[in-house]
């Protein structure tokens, strides 16, 4: 059969697969279609706690940065986000 895993265990994969600003776009994606749960994927990072993978950093900012318990962005935080999307690209 074919090897299947989680989206939470793919989102593993992709972080070092992917730019930084790729992997967050598709990090939002997913969370905002539902499809993406934060603490499914806090299970799967604390599976990786002491061990050295790249991207792993992000993957975890990313989750305490999306939190609902997170403080709200302000607006230079959203406009480097745009300045980011509009320099970055497609990649």
């Amino acid at each position: 059969g074919f090897p299947v895993t989680s989206i939470a265990e793919t989102m593993m994969t992709l972080v070092r697969e992917m730019s930084a600003i790729r992997f967050e776009r598709v990090f939002d994606d997913l969370l905002l279609s539902h499809r993406l749960e934060l603490d499914k994927l806090q299970r799967v990072t604390d599976r990786e706690q002491g061990r050295r993978r790249r991207g792993i950093v992000l993957l975890r900012d990313l989750l305490n940065d999306r939190q609902p318990t997170a403080p709200a962005h302000d607006s230079s935080y959203l406009e480097g986000m745009l300045e980011r999307l509009m320099v970055g690209g497609t990649s």
